[in-house]
């Protein structure tokens, strides 16, 4: 078990489109933003917002959300305590914000196996073309 004082943890976030075109160039995948790391907690309470610009609404729907949630070791390499993947295509940002709770699955794996939740909010304004998502709170994530 890592010691209290020096672990931690914090989530990446990247989205990706097989087809969406910004700015006149193809873009396959996006560099990753990141929260801080919050330390000595099973359940740390991000509330950190990131916003991508530019993003049409009716490519929206192409695009999917990739949380990557790692412990944070001040004296190894971050471990990767797993992943959450949302395709937007299904889901009706329109009507204004939404409340998405997701498990926490290992990386390569199709069920959670007790790696914990992930709250998060999205967001899409059309007269900006902007999608706001907001990373809220992980929790029971394993030690």
């Amino acid at each position: 078990m890592k010691s209290p004082q020096w672990w931690g943890s914090s989530v990446h976030l990247a989205w990706s489109s097989q087809s969406l075109s910004l700015h006149g160039s193809a873009v396959r995948e996006n560099h990753p933003m990141k929260t801080r790391v919050l330390r000595k907690t099973l359940d740390p309470a991000f509330d950190e917002t990131f916003t991508f610009y530019g993003i049409p609404y009716t490519q929206i729907q192409e695009l999917a959300l990739h949380f990557t949630i790692l412990s944070f070791d001040r004296f190894s390499r971050d471990d990767i305590i797993g992943e959450v993947l949302i395709p937007l295509s299904g889901i009706e940002l329109s009507e204004g914000k939404m409340l998405m709770n997701r498990e926490i699955i290992k990386r390569n794996v199709r069920k959670s196996s007790g790696r914990g939740e992930l709250l998060i909010s999205l967001c899409y304004q059309s007269t900006t073309n902007t999608l706001t998502v907001v990373v809220l709170k992980a929790r029971h994530l394993p030690k």
